[in-house]
Formats: C-alpha cells, sequence, structure tokens
C-alpha cells in the first residue's frame, strides 16, 4: 500500500519541459507507448477470439446491412459505419478494414488514458501503472463469446468522462463525448439519466451517512442532460427504425416486443450468480452454454468489487469522487439488471473507473473536493 501511493505521487519528469524539444520528444513516446500499448491489447484480443473472428466481422456488417441479430444492436453504428467508411475508401477487404479499426480505437483508448493518467497525478510512474492495470483488466473481460467495436468505443468515451468529471471540467467535455456516444451504445442516456440527478442533487460525505443529499439545482446543467436524454432517445429510436429491416435472433414476437427496448437479465443474472457456486453438472452445462466457460466464479471478485469500490467513492471526501461514484453504481445496477453479467465484455465501461478512481481513495492519495458553493 505504502509502495502504491509513492507511486501514484511520485514524479519523474519536469512538470514544465524547459524547451520545445523535449517536449516533441515526449509527445512522441506517448504516441509510440500507445501504439505498443495498442498493438498488444489487439494481438491478445485475436488470440482470444481467433475461432471467432468472422463472427465477430459479421456483428459489424450486420448493423450496416439492417440485419442485427437484436433490435438494440441496430443503432450502435459509430463503429460498423467507421469500418464501412474505411471500406470504401481505400477499397480494402472488409475483414481487414474491421481489424485496422479495432486496432484505432485501441490506440485512441491508451493514448487519452495516459494524458490523462499524467493530467491526475502528475507522475510518469503512475502514468505507467495505470495502463498496465489498464491492459491486465481490459484482457480479463475481453473474454466470452463476444466482443463488438461499440465495447472499445466505450472505453474511449468513459475515460474522458470520468477524467472531465474529476477535474471539474466544463459541460462541453461531458455533452460531447455523450453526444458522440449516442451512436455508439444506448447506455449514454443512463449517464444523461445520472447527470440530470447530479444536476439536482449534492451528495454528503466523509462521516456523513452515505445517502445524505441536498437539493441545489444547477438549471443549466440540468436543462443539458434533458436534452440528451430526450434527443438521444429520440435519434437512437429513428436510427433503429430507420436503418433495421430484420433481426436474426429474434425466436418468438413476445422476445421482439421485450427486445425493442432491452430485455429484463435479473432472474438469469440471478440464477446464474447461484449457479456459479454449484459443481452439479447440470450447473456446468448451463453456464458453458450461457457464457462459453463453467469458471465464470472467478469472475465474481471483480462484479462485485466495482460496486464495493463506488459505495466506498460515495464516502470520499472528494466531492467529484462521489458524483462519479454515484453514476457507476446507477450503472451497475443496470448492467446487472439488463446484461448478461458473465458475458464480460459489459464491465468493460468500469475500467476507467476501477484504474482513475479506485488509486485515489488510498489514503493521501488525492486532496478533497468540496461541492460547488462550499
Amino acid at each position: 500500500m505504502i509502495f502504491l501511493r509513492k507511486l501514484l505521487t511520485s514524479s519523474t519528469r519536469p512538470s514544465r519541459p524547459g524547451n520545445l524539444h523535449i517536449l516533441i520528444l515526449y509527445g512522441t513516446g506517448i504516441v509510440l507507448l500507445s501504439a505498443c500499448l495498442a498493438g498488444a491489447q489487439f494481438f491478445l484480443i485475436q488470440n482470444a477470439f481467433e475461432s471467432r473472428h468472422n463472427t465477430l466481422v459479421n456483428y459489424a456488417r450486420q448493423v450496416i446491412e439492417g440485419f442485427p441479430e437484436w433490435r438494440i444492436y441496430q443503432s450502435r453504428v459509430l463503429g460498423p459505419f467507421s469500418v464501412e467508411g474505411l471500406h470504401n475508401l481505400t477499397g480494402w477487404k472488409f475483414e481487414m478494414c474491421y481489424d485496422i479499426m479495432t486496432f484505432l480505437f485501441l490506440f485512441v483508448f491508451f493514448l487519452i488514458l495516459l494524458f490523462v493518467a499524467r493530467a491526475l497525478w502528475k507522475s510518469t510512474l503512475a502514468m505507467f501503472g495505470i495502463v498496465s492495470a489498464a491492459l491486465f483488466l481490459n484482457t480479463m473481460l475481453m473474454q466470452g463469446p463476444l466482443l463488438c467495436l461499440w465495447d472499445y468505443a466505450n472505453l474511449i468515451i468513459f475515460t474522458i468522462l470520468v477524467w472531465a468529471i474529476l477535474k471539474s471540467k466544463s459541460l462541453w467535455f461531458i455533452f460531447i463525448p455523450l453526444a458522440i456516444g449516442i451512436f455508439n451504445h444506448e447506455i449514454v442516456l443512463i449517464v444523461a439519466g445520472w447527470l440530470a440527478i447530479d444536476a439536482i442533487l449534492r451528495l454528503g460525505g466523509k462521516g456523513k451517512w452515505i445517502l445524505n443529499m441536498s437539493v441545489a439545482p444547477q438549471w443549466r446543467q440540468f436543462i443539458i442532460a434533458a436534452i440528451l436524454l430526450v434527443a438521444g432517445f429520440f435519434i437512437i429510436e429513428w436510427i433503429r427504425d430507420s436503418l433495421l429491416i430484420h433481426t436474426t435472433g429474434v425466436i418468438s414476437p413476445e422476445i421482439d416486443i421485450v427486445t425493442r427496448f432491452g430485455a429484463v437479465m435479473l432472474p438469469e443474472n440471478l440464477e446464474a450468480l447461484k449457479t456459479s457456486f454449484c459443481h452439479d453438472m447440470e450447473s456446468q452445462r448451463f453456464l458453458v452454454q450461457n457464457f462459453g466457460s463453467k469458471f465464470v466464479i472467478v469472475f465474481n471478485p471483480l462484479i462485485f468489487g466495482i460496486l464495493a469500490t463506488a459505495i466506498w467513492g460515495l464516502l470520499s471526501p472528494d466531492y467529484n469522487i462521489r458524483r462519479i461514484s454515484l453514476l457507476h453504481i446507477i450503472l451497475w445496477a443496470s448492467t446487472f439488471t439488463f446484461g448478461w453479467i458473465y458475458e464480460t465484455r459489459v464491465w468493460l465501461v468500469f475500467v476507467p473507473f476501477l484504474i482513475l478512481v479506485l488509486p485515489r481513495l488510498l489514503p493521501n492519495a488525492s486532496p478533497g473536493v468540496s461541492p460547488p458553493g462550499k
């Protein structure tokens, strides 16, 4: 623990380089490091999904052609149409363009993460520690039956979001990635809902009841959140209705009705959670059939560790950490209710929160930030 605190507060580079030459060298190093990290992550993904690569490519192609497995996938157009744009621009094979966009998404994620880590801790050592943790968690979660382009894009969006909240940046730094995220994944609507709640409520901090709140409206933020929420919903539904021709994963009219906006998976997740602790043959078959592995129990500490970290964050003296922790509690509850909890990719959106917020919860890791007006 002492070593980790020293790592997070040490600095190996002057905060203000003396000349442009040093800045250029430092920036070039960051870019090269980002490319190396993205290359390593790409190789691990290729190794994990070697036999299912065509399946992953087809998920992108299905969104473009209007034949996604589920209706909710149809609005996730940012990644697939980026691949299609590169394919049309270059004439390269669609599969090659898919791999290039995968690498580019990972490159942008690590590039932004390096600068964010440096900005938060002013330490090159901490920067290396943060990206190493990201590489480890990504590798752990990029498993299972499926991994899609929108999962990579979410890493970028949520890294920017976490940084903007922790650093009390302008609302534009929250609005812009969320506005782009509307075309990537409907999870941004949940974030917009949190932004509206955050505009009204002020959370109590350390030494107070965990749910101690006060009403202090910030109407500008509330209006922006409402615009994101309402406009985002109609844009997503418009994309789905405009591009969707037919779903390929629907097996009954009842399921078709449910999957218009997302299926409630809470009962199945509770059953899977219970089954993960069982060792009889029927339980093992259930886990392998639904999640591709009978060893899903190893993910239980991570799943509930995310929730524990967010609850811990609500008690932080740092007001911004309390804000972002509430957001991730809401996201965790939504994921547990609407996603397959052992389809590990659904937890990738929590990686920026874990690697950027958890270290700041350590004693003396970061100064407290008070609510506005206090």
